[in-house]
């Protein structure tokens, strides 16, 4: 299972599905009846940025000192290695930036085991005060492995806390070293109580159930040495050429390109219009660096083109 970037490409802000037409504009169809599905293309003129932000993965949102730990000992170290019982803040094939250079990275798993975990959860509401006579202890009052746990279940929570007024964590497993347990403030029964800059969080810990634990290895390919070379990998890589099209899709295209960020709807597309949309779908995926988005050099120029299906 692979954690999601924290930091998503502008395009793929815009690849959730819309809940209806009426939030497109220009959506009704061609004979005035409402649009049921279709898509959204947008073709903009391709920078330095675009090539880096489109390509490129940073660290993982919920466990951003994972990441930065896993890619550091890969690159310095010519490998690394990451156990957990949980997603991977590394996915394979990602390509990342360290130290100036660029990288892609791959992943095998190693070892897997079975082992009993707890399973934790943790509920926070802004303004909540304990129960009358609970206990709170504070975060850098409990014993490390407990203090370990609640960063494996909570790594975020500075964000957490700070972002939202209230939040749950549920069915969250954690395997703690079997010499830890006797004294750990959290694995009593009910709940605990643990104050965090200034806020207080519940945790409750509902029993155990085994979970298997996997370890992996990290290798990373060097894909260019500083950002120019990257840049130039980037545009080898990526970019897929459009020539000896229609007019009909090349009309198509030209009404993306006027249209820049806002994007042309193709509402119940056929003819050019599906066509246009098929022929993105069938560039190869090495030249596809994410879902329904590429680098596409036409008449001259290279574009940044996406495509987002909506239905009603």
């Amino acid at each position: 299972m692979d954690e999601v970037p924290s930091i998503l490409p502008r395009r793929s802000l815009l690849a959730g599905v819309a809940a209806g037409c009426g939030a497109l504009a220009g959506c009704a169809g061609a004979g005035g009846g409402d649009c049921s599905f279709g898509f959204e293309l947008v073709m903009t003129p391709a920078t330095g940025a675009d090539f880096l932000e489109e390509t490129l993965t940073g660290p993982s949102r919920d466990r951003p000192d994972d990441w930065r730990a896993i890619v550091s000992e890969t690159v310095e170290g010519g490998e690394g290695r990451y156990t957990t019982v949980h997603a991977v803040p590394v996915r394979d094939g990602d390509r990342i930036e360290y130290e100036g250079g660029y990288y892609q990275f791959s992943r095998e798993a190693v070892a897997t085991e079975a082992v009993e975990a707890h399973v934790f959860r943790a509920e926070y509401e802004s303004g909540r005060d304990p129960p009358t006579g609970a206990s709170v202890v504070r975060f850098d009052d409990l014993p490390e492995a407990d203090r370990t746990a609640l960063r494996d279940v909570l790594p975020d929570l500075d964000r957490r806390l700070a972002e939202s007024r209230g939040f749950t964590v549920g069915g969250y497993p954690v395997v703690y070293p079997d010499e830890a347990e006797p004294d750990s403030v959290l694995l009593g029964e009910g709940s605990a109580w643990v104050r965090y800059d200034g806020e207080v969080v519940e945790i409750t810990v509902g029993g155990t159930e085994r979970v298997e634990r996997v370890t992996y290895r990290y290798t990373a390919e060097e894909l260019a040495a500083d950002r120019e070379a990257y840049l130039k990998y980037v545009r080898e890589t990526f970019v897929a050429e459009l020539d000896d099209l229609p007019e009909a899709e090349r009309e198509v295209l030209s009404r993306a390109i006027e249209a820049g960020e806002a994007g042309v709807q193709l509402c119940e597309p056929g003819g050019a219009e599906r066509a246009v949309v098929d022929r993105l779908d069938a560039i190869p995926e090495p030249r596809t660096p994410r879902h329904r988005t590429w680098f596409l050099e036409y008449e001259g120029e290279v574009y940044l083109a996406s495509v987002v299906e909506f239905a009603v």
